[in-house]
């Protein structure tokens, strides 16, 4: 029985050293034209995918100072085709007040911006929302009338992934 498996695979291993190597395409000389094609294509994973969305520090606005201050949000990102990232801010409250808690009244502000969604496609380079009326930005418009102290407010950005 050794024997005639060893007989067995010799006769295949000298039948096999007679076999050629073929390509998937392969051209041979009867071959009309001589060309081939290939297909080069990349493979993804979501996890190729990259965002950041940088917010902006707190702000400091000097007492008096009535200029509008810039608090857009900046988005860098290469996504998916047909991904989108949007962006949101609201204020924790509706009244559009800076509050202290001393002096109930507040301080008006303008904000402008607030509860819009910001929408950014698949590729940006420290992109800022689009379009004049798409800005987010904070202005106290008069500091008449209001006791000198420090009032506050916060801003909340929430950034969201939608895949495509």
């Amino acid at each position: 029985m050794k024997k005639l498996i060893s007989v067995v695979l010799t006769v295949a291993m000298l039948a096999s050293l007679g076999l050629t190597a073929f390509a998937d395409n392969p051209i041979t000389q009867d071959s009309d034209p001589k060309n081939s094609d290939v297909v080069v294509q990349t493979i993804t994973k979501t996890s190729d995918e990259t965002y950041s969305v940088q917010i902006p520090a707190d702000l400091s606005i000097e007492w008096g100072d009535t200029e509008q201050k810039d608090m857009n949000p900046k988005v860098t990102s290469q996504l998916q085709l047909g991904a989108k990232i949007t962006v949101r801010v609201t204020d924790e409250d509706s009244t559009k007040r800076l509050k202290n808690k001393d002096w109930p009244a507040g301080l008006a502000y303008t904000p402008t911006g607030l509860d819009e969604t910001f929408e950014f496609g698949a590729i940006n380079t420290d992109a800022l929302p689009k379009g004049a009326e798409k800005t987010v930005s904070v202005q106290v418009p008069s500091f008449a009338g209001v006791l000198v102290a420090v009032y506050q407010t916060t801003l909340t950005y929430t950034v969201e992934y939608k895949a495509p």
